[in-house]
């Protein structure tokens, strides 16, 4: 068992930017921060790091000077991990689990208060609970000083408490990214 710190971040919205929140409150960046209780599931020396992980995050918006309790989130999963050894070979990174949260963070994402209401966008309360599962795919192959890495993430909110809100596009939602980096300095 380990103790862990867990992070994440989101960057602000405007709303005037996306079609379903025209005439809404922009979003703030917010910031995700809190402790993770970790089960290692492997022996030292195994090929594969596997983990249950248990973070538990407050997230705080990052509006200007103010900073915002604006809710919390739950994410419990499972991750399995093999890292490369030396300058050369191929790590990834396999990431599974799922998400509850506070009804104040869901609010302040997918709530419709009503001075917001408009014909094609109803007023919708939110509560808390689960916000949907994911699973996500990072790896690296490095050839001395250079390494390219890609990154798959897919994320469901089918079922979630907040899947029925106005301002859900879409249920399923992946991303997909790749690029090169190159090492400038190590200690290998």
């Amino acid at each position: 068992m380990a103790i862990d710190i867990s992070g994440d971040f989101s960057l602000p919205v405007k709303s005037d930017d996306s079609r379903l929140r025209q005439g809404m409150p922009d979003l703030d960046a917010v910031l995700q921060l809190g402790p993770s209780l970790e089960f290692l599931l492997h022996q030292p020396g195994d090929a594969l790091d596997t983990r249950i992980e248990l973070p538990l995050r407050a997230a705080i918006t990052l509006g200007g000077t103010d900073f915002d309790l604006t809710g919390w989130l739950f994410e419990p999963r499972f991750s399995m991990e093999s890292r490369r050894h030396g300058r050369r070979g191929v790590s990834y990174k396999l990431t599974a689990g799922v998400r509850y949260a506070s009804d104040d963070y869901h609010a302040y994402y997918y709530e419709v208060t009503p001075e917001f209401v408009t014909g094609e966008r109803p007023a919708y309360s939110v509560a808390d609970g689960f916000s949907g599962s994911f699973i996500r795919l990072r790896g690296s192959v490095r050839r001395g000083d250079w390494v390219w890495w890609f990154y798959a993430r897919l994320t469901s909110i089918h079922g979630a408490a907040i899947s029925d809100s106005p301002l859900v596009e879409t249920k399923t939602h992946y991303m997909l990214g790749t690029g090169l980096s190159w090492i400038f300095a190590s200690n290998l």
